[in-house]
């Protein structure tokens, strides 16, 4: 059985010392974490250290959403037809279900609280352009 795709489901930032596993609702904190503590420290850090730093920003920088669209495509065609799986998108977990091909995420956003008949948001865009049904 394939198991669902998900964009994150941990984080691991290494120092020279040790690895210390943090969760994912804490993933995009820690990148701006460790792109600080390599900013702060470039001047005695390595430079790998100081490209690392750089990707991150970039990352963030880039993909707000923290999805991109390779991200995007891997998802419509590793998620098998009818299955559930766990998202991390927006800074938050998502529920996401595929049907008929198309990537549909549960609506759980407050803002959305006073529209009884919105439930699915179709996922089509990485920038959060999508479809509510």
């Amino acid at each position: 059985m394939k198991e669902p795709i998900a964009e994150s489901s941990s984080s691991t930032t290494a120092n020279s010392d040790s690895v210390i596993s943090e969760p994912t609702s804490n993933v995009v904190e820690s990148l701006i974490k460790m792109k600080e503590a390599i900013a702060e420290s470039s001047s005695s850090a390595s430079t790998s250290n100081v490209n690392e730093g750089e990707l991150i920003n970039n990352f963030l920088e880039n993909n707000p959403t923290q999805l991109t669209v390779y991200g995007l495509f891997c998802l419509q065609a590793g998620l098998e037809e009818q299955k559930l799986c766990v998202f991390f998108h927006n800074n938050h977990f998502n529920t996401m279900f595929r049907y008929l091909g198309e990537l549909y995420i549960l609506v759980t956003d407050e803002g959305y609280m006073d529209q009884p008949g919105v439930v699915w948001e179709k996922l089509t865009e990485v920038l959060s352009l999508n479809i509510l049904l």
